[in-house]
């Protein structure tokens, strides 16, 4: 039996409403520059355009990352995680066995981190997901690993503290 998981960020803003949003911004910013310019501190206008030009670059990248998006498919012989960015290009692939793959929670700080650990190898998923939706992800790929062949006490723990 397979299973798939998909997992994406929460991004709430679409590319057509980060423009939109952008643009009545931009508008605003230049609006209240073009008042003072017209009274004479034409200086003003730098700082509008650096505003405007930090804002885009913080708009472009947050809708860059929010493009990737991460893929982890179970099955009888392996657990695969694949890295890919917006066009589905796959930056990443890792392939771990089944059985002896386990979930684990580790706190660090104020932070909790998701991975799938097999021996002392240990690789982080789901880094862009909130610490409620990491504790849900965990307890379902446990018992899907579980069901996959994979029974050990040690592994119903799954929680850690981080050095």
């Amino acid at each position: 039996m397979q299973h798939q998981f998909e997992l994406t960020a929460n991004c709430s803003m679409s590319a057509s409403e980060a423009r939109h949003f952008f643009a009545l911004v931009a508008l605003g910013s230049l609006s209240v520059a073009a008042v003072f310019v017209v009274q004479g501190y034409w200086p003003i206008l730098p700082f509008a355009g650096l505003e405007l030009g930090v804002l885009a670059w913080a708009l472009n990248r947050h809708w860059q990352r929010a493009q990737h998006w991460e893929s982890v498919e179970i099955n009888e012989s392996e657990v695969t995680v694949r890295r890919l960015d917006s066009e589905g290009e796959v930056l990443e692939q890792i392939s771990l066995p089944t059985l002896w793959t386990r979930t684990v929670l580790i706190k660090r700080g104020n932070q909790l981190e998701l991975a799938l650990r097999r021996g002392r190898q240990q690789h982080l998923i789901g880094s862009f997901l909130v610490d409620s939706e990491k504790r849900a992800l965990e307890a379902r790929l446990r018992q899907v690993l579980r069901q996959s062949g994979y029974n050990s006490e040690a592994h119903s723990k799954g929680t850690e503290t981080g050095r």
